[in-house]
């Protein structure tokens, strides 16, 4: 198949502060195309195995006009192009019961950041992930209720990060050398009447930061850091956990419906 994607945009923003606002302007374009391709074959009759390839190529340019910040300049561009992979097999051991397993590469493209008032322009390089899963799927019950569950692990190079705050209100874009995370999660979908779904979730995701070069002022929220500071008042983010990835996670929910002789539904979902 093929991928196509291309995006242009304009950002403006005003300072009200002031009797004639200054207009701060900021034009992007983002034009990306990819190739991508899969081979499925048959061992035995329970054991299948798949590949994949895709190869992007992904080019972003940024001017900003205005009254800005622009020690690290007020455009910039980028031309990066990637080869990914994956590979994964599933093994039936039973009609309702499989084992999986993949590992696959992941690329995002490299980022830029407008300067503006409060912060100069930032840029971060292309982040490449491996990842590794092994899992099974059970359907029993008569087919009623389907337990999932896996175990994975992955290593980031070059992870994008966002800094937010510090001493200014500004956002600046970062690379982390090395990040990793590793876990498991496990899903219960149960059907115990006709109308009735019930679905139970939970996971536990560890991820860290491995970047002994890295680190950053402190926020300017008044949040209290951990560890000491260094002469220059900044603090090592080596050993945190990514951003928005908490450790535990757990949901559940409930949905009943009532089917109309229409053919329409009336459900309560929480």
């Amino acid at each position: 198949g093929a991928y196509l994607f291309d995006e242009r945009y304009t950002m403006e923003s005003y300072d009200y502060t002031v009797a004639v606002p200054p207009l701060v302007s900021t034009r992007q374009t983002n034009k990306a195309w990819a190739l991508f391709g899969s081979v499925n074959y048959e061992v035995t009759p329970e054991l299948k195995l798949r590949a994949g390839l895709r190869y992007t190529n992904d080019k972003k340019t940024l001017a900003t006009t205005g009254k800005v910040i622009d020690t690290a300049g007020t455009s910039a561009e980028t031309d990066d192009n990637k080869v990914n992979w994956d590979v994964s097999g599933t093994y039936s051991l039973s009609r309702d019961t499989n084992l999986y397993a993949r590992v696959a590469t992941g690329f995002r493209a490299a980022s830029i950041y407008p300067a503006d008032g409060f912060g100069a322009q930032s840029k971060a390089r292309p982040e490449n992930v491996t990842s590794f899963e092994l899992g099974i799927k059970s359907d029993f019950w008569q087919r009623r209720a389907r337990l999932s569950a896996n175990v994975f692990s992955y290593k980031v190079k070059d992870q994008q990060l966002t800094a937010v705050g510090s001493t200014s209100n500004t956002n600046t874009l970062l690379n982390a050398s090395k990040a990793t995370g590793q876990g498991f999660e496990i899903n219960l979908d149960l059907l115990p009447t006709e109308n009735l779904m019930l679905t139970l979730g939970a996971s536990y995701n560890d991820t860290k930061i491995k970047d002994a070069s890295l680190s950053d002022l402190r926020p300017g929220s008044g949040a209290i850091p951990i560890g000491t500071p260094d002469g220059q008042g900044r603090y090592s983010l080596y050993g945190n956990p990514l951003p928005n990835a908490p450790k535990w996670i757990a949901n559940m929910t409930a949905r009943y419906g009532v089917p109309l002789a229409d053919g329409s539904e009336v459900f309560v979902y929480t």
